[in-house]
């Protein structure tokens, strides 16, 4: 950007400087102009007195994004932005459905941008318990511990399992949001069993993109994160609802949280 002979309108001066993208970790001078960074340097000058701040002893960087996010309050929100939180997504639990948990996020006038995953569990305790859906961590954990959605699911209630994760990709769901710890007794199927599109399942796309996120958590094993797609064929109990949503857009996986099983159980769906 080029700069007026006169300096910048700000300049934070003297700060430990953080830029992951050129590996940057020094004390340096940050200057804004016209609302944007338009250099980083040492001697930078601002337009006015007013306009050079003193950061020495602060870290200054890009803003944080929270990927594992369950802060859905304004209180916390701006709590989240001033330890320099810009963008918080709700990518483990997840939210079903979607478009209410977008539209309710939207009215409140959030201070940071925002963004969901579908929720696994949320879908789960629609189709298979026959609970309302309703896009809140309040529902969520007033059903955790119920065990009409942690049981089997049959045939029909599977496919419509699958309709509504589809549905919430299709309204702006990042990815899937997969707690398969919370329900163990989820219907198995062998391992090697061919994971094919379900009728009605929609890609796993969002504008712009070809990701798609998905968390997993299973409670026997050691908490560590690796890509989704280095767990395809393995033991442990896995994928099955999430991958025959994702799998027709043949898109990649990343992981948010995993915790890998220690047992030889088929997946569950």
């Amino acid at each position: 950007m080029a700069v007026a002979a006169n300096g910048f309108d700000l300049v934070l001066r003297g700060g430990r400087v953080v830029d992951p993208e050129s590996g940057l970790d020094a004390v340096r001078d940050v200057a804004v102009a016209d609302g944007r960074i338009a250099a980083v340097g040492t001697g930078l000058t601002a337009r006015a007195p007013r306009g050079d701040v003193d950061v020495a002893g602060q870290v200054v960087t890009a803003g944080f994004i929270d990927l594992h996010s369950h802060v859905s309050d304004l209180g916390g929100l701006r709590l989240q932005a001033m330890d320099g939180v810009t963008t918080a997504l709700e990518l483990e639990a997840g939210v079903t459905p979607v478009a209410q948990a977008y539209d309710r996020a939207a009215g409140q006038g959030r201070p940071i941008n925002y963004g969901f995953a579908a929720s696994w569990a949320l879908a789960r305790m629609e189709a298979v318990a026959g609970l309302p859906a309703d896009a809140s961590l309040g529902a969520f954990m007033a059903r955790i511990s119920d065990p009409a959605w942690q049981r089997p699911a049959e045939p029909g209630q599977v496919g419509t399992l699958l309709d509504r994760l589809a549905a919430d990709l299709a309204e702006g769901a990042l990815g899937i949001g997969v707690l398969l710890g919370y329900a163990p007794a989820a219907t198995p199927i062998p391992p090697r069993s061919p994971i094919g599109p379900a009728t009605g399942t929609a890609p796993c796309r969002r504008p712009g993109s070809g990701t798609c996120w998905s968390t997993m958590r299973s409670w026997c094993g050691m908490a560590r994160s690796c890509p989704t797609r280095g767990l395809a064929g393995r033991s442990a109990p896995s994928l099955a609802e999430r991958a025959r949503a994702a799998r027709p857009a043949r898109v990649p996986g990343s992981t948010v949280r995993t915790q890998l099983s220690c047992t030889n159980k088929p997946f569950p769906l």
